[in-house]
């Protein structure tokens, strides 16, 4: 079941990663409204006797998930064992150059390096997120990749928890624990470094870091003290408030004393019965949200391709699972190592669900082992044809994941240059 030409067919979402996380919230409320204001769905909430609005605000939760991992539930089984082993094969290829680019700008940020397109320490994650394009970084080379079968073959017992990690962000790389070591160094970054001779990189000074940290400062400090002004400014303007109201209370006291001397009942006033006050009917209790009522909903009011997803949403869930690990995890390890080609051995001392994962990952590790060079050769022609289409002039502030974040921070840092009496650009860089 596809129904390409459903209007929430995955095919038809945006591709970009910030536009579809804006689609999809605003899908979230069309959803959500819908349910709240369509008559169409009256006699069944009336019937099930559940909260509309609680119901409105989870089934447009869950329904906006299902679209968004549609293509996954629809076509994930359909997907090759060597197609995953290529994409998987091309994301470790990728992490050399993204170690060659974190070599760079540790340089770059002790001013061994200049780089006419960088300005900003931050333009490294722009970078990392276009490594492929990136035109100042050198090739990898044989050596490295001959470095990389090294990792894959003898550190293959995590899976692959790391592929999609921030690499470029320098502060979290270069953070050390209490006993000095780098806590949130990758293990590919540290192996990399112990075989190529580089761990004496991430010492070098950050003299970049400091000066924009300097700048950032005191943007810091300025906001800080405008804060302070503000909340005094609040309580002053709270406790007039305050004043204010308890005069006010008091003024009105006072008349309602008044009004009680005037307005004594007497005796034969007292003897009056007085009507009972009108009984309002307790409100009807609703019910909780079942997912028996979603099931019913779902199959009465939703198009066949939600009833589909929600279907194969369901069965997935239905698959045992461990708190220790999550089940599309567990689920895709256990159909990798159904379709190896080759007989895996385990080797026993684990937990089950740890087991068949490390099964899994010397098994990828060693198919992506011998195929690595096959992508570097690739690479390689493409690049000597001219057939990479560098980013010989990024554009950091616009069209991508972090533009708003990076555009924020140049600012900042130029507005602490200017407190402080210093030119507006960026020429404090060594």
């Amino acid at each position: 079941m596809q129904n390409e030409e459903y209007e929430f067919h995955y095919s038809k979402f945006p591709k970009k990663e910030s536009d579809r996380v804006l689609f999809f919230a605003e899908l979230r409320i069309k959803f959500e409204e819908d349910i709240k204001t369509n008559p169409l769905y009256d006699d069944f909430f009336t019937e099930h006797g559940i909260s509309r609005s609680r119901f409105a605000n989870r089934w447009a939760f869950y329904k906006s998930n299902f679209l968004k991992l549609g293509n996954f539930l629809l076509n994930d089984h359909n997907i090759s064992k060597e197609v995953r082993h290529q994409e998987l094969t091309e994301k470790y290829y990728w992490l050399i150059a993204q170690k060659k680019l974190f070599n760079l700008q540790c340089l770059w940020r002790a001013g061994k390096v200049h780089i006419p397109s960088i300005y900003c320490s931050y333009h490294f994650w722009f970078w990392g997120e276009n490594i492929r394009e990136c035109p100042f970084l050198d090739p990898i080379t044989e050596t490295e990749i001959e470095v990389m079968k090294g990792f894959l073959l003898e550190n293959n017992e995590d899976g692959d928890n790391y592929l999609d990690r921030e690499l470029q962000d320098y502060r979290e790389l270069a953070e050390r624990d209490w006993d000095g070591n780098y806590c949130n160094y990758p293990e590919w970054f540290e192996y990399y470094d112990g075989r190529m001779g580089t761990g004496v990189l991430l010492q070098l000074q950050d003299v970049v870091g400091t000066a924009e940290e300097r700048y950032l400062d005191v943007i810091r400090k300025k906001e800080q003290k405008e804060r302070e002004l503000a909340l005094e400014k609040e309580r002053e303007l709270a406790l007039e408030k305050e004043r204010e109201l308890a005069e006010q209370k008091e003024r009105e006291l006072a008349e309602q004393r008044e009004r009680k001397l005037a307005n004594f009942p007497t005796q034969t006033d007292k003897n009056i019965p007085q009507p009972a006050a009108p009984k309002n009917p307790p409100p009807k209790k609703l019910k909780m949200v079942l997912h028996a009522d979603m099931k019913d909903f779902v199959e009465h009011f939703e198009h066949g391709y939600i009833q589909y997803l929600y279907r194969q949403s369901k069965r997935a869930s239905e698959v045992p699972r461990n708190d220790y690990v999550g089940t599309d995890t567990l689920y895709l390890t256990i159909e990798e190592l159904a379709k190896a080609d080759e007989v895996i051995y385990s080797r026993g001392g684990m937990n089950w669900y740890d087991e068949i994962i490390s099964c899994a990952a010397r098994y990828q590790h060693t198919i992506i082992a011998e195929d690595i060079s096959i992508i570097h050769e690739e690479y390689m022609m493409l690049r000597s044809l001219g057939m990479i289409n560098f980013i010989n002039q990024p554009d950091y502030t616009s069209g991508w994941d972090y533009s708003h974040f990076i555009k924020v921070v140049e600012n900042r840092i130029l507005d602490g240059r200017e407190l402080l009496g210093e030119p507006r650009d960026f020429s404090y860089l060594p």
